[in-house]
Formats: structure tokens, C-alpha cells, sequence
């Protein structure tokens, strides 16, 4: 059976770096927004930033409004998407 811990695990040793959830500093993936717009293809594709990250490093309580820091850049937590093995997903919005 594979561990999906110790891949994520891998994943955050080569490509995680240091963000701020709430008060706690913790290793995550930060993915940069992403938007796409064509008038001939009919289709529109969309997503902000987000932080993947072990869900058992999150402070608790981490949800909707959460402050975070990323790169020296703050947001809130739009989002919280937890996979059941372990691995969160936190959607970010840019805060003023």
C-alpha cells in the first residue's frame, strides 16, 4: 500500500517553503493564481492562490478568514479543502 504521507512527505521537503497560518509558521506548497481567457475557445478557466500542506500542521481552527503570509504577502483563507489522507488544500484571497 502506498503512503501518501511519506510522498507528500517528498513533495514539501523539495518544494514546500516557510507560510504563516494564523500565528504558526509551516512548511506548504503555495500554487500561484492562475487565469486563462479566450474569446475563440468559449471558455474561461480561473483559480487563485492556494497552500497545500500536512493537514496536522494547520493551527486549529484554521478556516474561513484565517490570516496567512506567503512570500511576504498577505491573505485570508477563502477555502479549506481536506483530502482525508492527510493533506489540506487552502484557498487564499488577497487581503487588503
Amino acid at each position: 500500500m502506498i503512503n501518501t504521507n511519506e510522498i507528500f512527505d517528498l513533495a514539501l521537503s523539495d518544494w514546500g517553503e516557510p507560510v504563516t497560518v494564523g500565528a504558526v509558521s509551516i512548511s506548504a506548497i503555495y500554487d500561484e493564481p492562475y487565469a486563462s481567457a479566450s474569446p475563440f475557445d468559449h471558455g474561461v478557466e480561473s483559480s487563485g492562490p492556494q497552500i497545500s500542506c500536512k493537514t496536522s500542521d494547520l493551527p486549529e481552527g484554521t478556516d474561513h478568514g484565517t490570516a496567512v503570509v506567503v512570500r511576504g504577502n498577505s491573505y485570508t483563507v477563502s477555502g479549506r479543502q481536506d483530502d482525508g489522507l492527510g493533506e489540506t488544500t487552502l484557498s487564499l484571497r488577497t487581503s487588503a
